[in-house]
């Protein structure tokens, strides 16, 4: 007699990880009301203000790095870190004392080259969405359901 068991296998879920690739564009950041990121002055905040003509110089660039995972879906979105350009400063969303997650500035002297989700650094990390010509969303990696948009 025979006796053949079955049972259900399932693979453990590996910590995901993002590697840094070698893109890493420039942009700027508005919302649909035309109100971009801009430094506040004497401060590391950053504030959301309708630019008049000739102050575009005001306007906060970042540096768009781009990163790939291997457990990756096909057509996922891409998962980006935002830089302020010339600094050591990144946009995170974070939370703090059970709040509702919020961005903030976080410095950053090491290269990110590898995020791990739960390292120090997975509330850098957001997923880039294009929804239409030149528009884009962030959401958090960390924080589903959280937008820069």
């Amino acid at each position: 007699e025979n006796v053949i068991e079955e049972r259900r296998v399932t693979a453990a879920e590996a910590t995901p990880s993002y590697y840094k690739t070698s893109k890493t564009p420039q942009c700027s950041i508005c919302d649909q009301f035309k109100k971009f990121l801009v430094k506040s002055s004497g401060s590391p905040r950053l504030l959301g203000v309708t630019l008049r003509d000739g102050n575009s110089d005001s306007k906060v660039r970042f540096n768009l790095s781009m990163y790939a995972s291997p457990s990756a879906t096909p057509n996922a979105s891409q998962p980006v870190c935002l830089a302020i350009s010339k600094s050591n400063l990144y946009l995170a969303c974070t939370e703090s004392d059970g709040s509702s997650p919020h961005l903030v500035s976080k410095e950053v002297t090491e290269t990110l080259n590898t995020i791990k989700a739960g390292d120090q650094h997975d509330n850098l990390l957001f997923f880039r969405k294009e929804t239409g010509v030149a528009n884009n969303t962030f959401e958090s990696v960390k924080y589903p359901g959280w937008f820069i948009s």
